[in-house]
């Protein structure tokens, strides 16, 4: 396929996560001429005749790169979750040295090129329900205090505010995203959701285990990625750059999700589930995004609720 002069362009930093994977094929279907980078990959439009987009550390490179390829939108996707397996190999100061540098140093990278050689260029940078920590009230909105209780968060408010600055001092259009759980097919097995559904279908296939779970009273905010990564486009579309929380607002607890799950493939989930609160990594937390303001400005609402996206995910695993 050859470029035209009226394709979009879009550079998604973090192309092969769950989110960069569902955004590139949203933006292929509206024809849009992509370029990804990952720590350990680059990607383009097949045809696209454009070098590979640099690494997001390597701050010298990009304000050429950008001019080249001139970005319409730019998706800053890019994450390092620091798990229960990241804290058996690195320390904690090395954990947060990453978290800084991939939610913060590569993000200043790519403001600081768009400023200098394509400033007309729309970014969205993801944040984290995270940056609330544990917060006093179970409802947040973009106003609510960012208190992190982990470095992740912290790096991710850190971020935020980096975008803050581009906007308000340099007028650079970059968006927050304030993401709170969303799931889909493409969710990594240490997961909760893919943990629940991918232990329920082998039970339902006839595996004998038990399915261990932390907490079945913990409250979450459980969205479809899919509309998510929808979101994230519209928010760029809008007339002005801002913060944003994307999120459903619905509350529901780890034995509703279980329930859901089991319940689709034709089986009672207090016969299979088992809690252990010993095992939890992090004490249990509840948000609740206020998404109010997305919705009020995108007109964005999700396309499947919880028990669709859910029966959805499940479908997809089956096949």
């Amino acid at each position: 396929m050859q470029p035209t002069a009226e394709m979009m362009r879009a550079l998604i930093i973090g192309h092969t996560g769950q989110d960069g994977q569902l955004l590139w094929e949203f933006l292929s279907e509206k024809k849009y001429l992509l370029a990804g980078v990952s720590r350990n990959s680059t990607r383009v439009t097949p045809g696209r005749e454009c070098p590979p987009p640099p690494q997001i550390g390597d701050a010298k490179t990009w304000p050429d790169w950008i001019e080249r390829f001139e970005p319409d939108e730019i998706y800053y996707l890019a994450a390092y979750h620091s798990s229960s397996e990241a804290f058996s190999i690195h320390s904690p100061e090395k954990i947060s040295a990453i978290s800084t540098e991939v939610h913060v140093t590569g993000l200043e990278n790519i403001l600081a090129a768009v400023l200098k050689s394509s400033p007309s260029a729309r970014v969205f940078y993801a944040s984290s329900s995270f940056v609330f920590g544990n917060p006093p009230s179970p409802i947040q909105t973009e106003t609510s205090p960012m208190k992190a209780t982990d470095a992740y968060g912290a790096s991710k408010i850190a971020g935020t505010r980096v975008c803050e600055k581009f906007r308000e001092q340099f007028g650079v259009f970059v968006s927050v995203g304030i993401l709170y759980n969303h799931e889909s097919i493409l969710r990594k097995p240490n997961f909760l959701s893919q943990k629940i559904i991918q232990a329920a279908i082998r039970i339902s296939r006839g595996s004998d285990e038990k399915l261990i779970l932390g907490d079945l009273t913990s409250i979450v905010d459980w969205g479809y990625a899919p509309d998510f990564v929808r979101a994230f486009h519209l928010i760029l579309q809008a007339e002005k750059a801002d913060n944003y929380i994307v999120a459903t607002g619905e509350e529901h607890t780890v034995a509703e999700f279980a329930e859901v799950v089991f319940a689709h493939l034709g089986l009672k989930w207090k016969d299979h589930v088992e809690e252990d609160p010993s095992i939890l990594i992090r004490p249990t937390v509840t948000r609740i995004g206020d998404s109010s303001h997305l919705r009020r400005t995108t007109g964005w609402k999700p396309a499947l609720g919880f028990e669709a996206f859910i029966a959805e995910i499940i479908n997809r695993a089956l096949l």
